[in-house]
C-alpha cells in the first residue's frame, strides 16, 4: 500500500471487492433502498457493540465473525454516504421565489424581481385574509 491511497476516499464497491477476496461474501448494496441499508448498519452496529463488550480488546483482532461485520459496516457506510451525495446533489441551489423557472437565481434577486416588498400602506400577502 503506497501513502498516496490513503488519502483516496474509499467506495462501497471497493470495500465489496475486499470483502469477496477476505470473506468470499459480497453485498449487492443496489438491491436495497437507503432506509433498509440504514436499517442493516443499525443491526450490525449492535451486534458490533455487543461483540466488543463480551470480548477482551486483544481477542478482538482474532475474533473473525468482528472482522467480517466491521468490514460489513464499512461498505453498508459507504453505500449510505454515496447515496446521501447523490440525494444532496439533486437538491436545488435555491427556491423559486419569482417562479420565473431560474432556481440558480440568488434569492436576494428572486424576491427584488418578484417585488415582494409592499407598497406603503399595503398589507403583504401572507397577512390577507382568505
Amino acid at each position: 500500500m503506497q501513502i498516496r491511497d490513503m488519502s483516496k476516499p474509499l467506495t462501497s464497491k471497493a470495500l465489496n471487492e475486499t470483502m469477496a477476496k477476505k470473506f468470499g461474501t459480497k453485498i449487492d448494496v443496489e438491491s436495497f433502498t437507503l432506509e433498509q441499508l440504514q436499517d442493516a448498519r443499525n443491526k450490525i452496529r449492535t451486534k458490533q457493540f455487543d461483540i466488543e463488550t463480551n470480548e477482551s480488546f486483544s481477542g478482538l483482532s482474532q475474533n473473525r465473525t468482528y472482522s467480517k461485520n466491521k468490514l460489513f459496516l464499512d461498505v453498508l457506510n459507504a453505500a449510505i454516504s454515496e447515496r446521501a451525495d447523490v440525494a444532496e446533489a439533486a437538491k436545488p441551489d435555491f427556491l423559486d421565489v419569482d417562479k420565473d423557472g431560474d432556481k440558480k437565481e440568488p434569492m436576494k434577486k428572486a424576491l427584488k424581481d418578484k417585488g415582494s416588498k409592499p407598497k406603503k400602506g399595503e398589507v403583504p400577502p401572507q397577512f390577507k385574509k382568505k
